[in-house]
Order: structure tokens, then sequence, then C-alpha cells
């Protein structure tokens, strides 16, 4: 598939999202371009990509209860 048939689709894809998931995908698109300057591309064996993509996700349950917590304690005060 040619750089100009994935910007099709992706347009495309843009064109029948609404709003709240457009603003979803352009996060994801920010993170990918933060990381990719950070880290540079993401190329075949640069990470063993599983393991990298669970250890993201216990980050990710670790944030969550933290922010729990935070809710948590300001339901508390009010």
């Amino acid at each position: 598939m040619t750089d100009a048939d994935m910007f099709g689709e992706l347009v495309q894809y843009w064109e029948d999202l609404g709003d709240r998931e457009r603003r979803v995908l352009r996060e994801v698109a920010g993170r990918l371009y933060m990381g990719q300057k950070a880290y540079g591309e993401l190329s075949p064996g640069k990470k063993k990509w599983c393991r990298e993509a669970l250890e993201e996700a216990m980050d990710g349950m670790v944030y969550l209860g933290a922010a729990l917590q935070d809710l948590a304690d300001e339901e508390k005060s009010q």
C-alpha cells in the first residue's frame, strides 16, 4: 500500500468518525509523533513489543488506581 493510499484511507476514517473519536485519534497521533521524536521510528525487532505493551498497561493501571484514590479523597472532602 502506498503512502497516498494510506493517507486516503485515514481521510475516509476521519470523515466517518464523530468529534470525540476524532479527538481520540488526534491524541494517539500526537503520542506517536512524540514517541518517534524521542525514540525513533517503530522498527521491527527494536523492542519486545508484547512485553512493552504489557508493562505500559500495568503502568496505566497504577495511574488509574492513583486517580481513583484522588477522586475518593475529593469526595470525602466535600
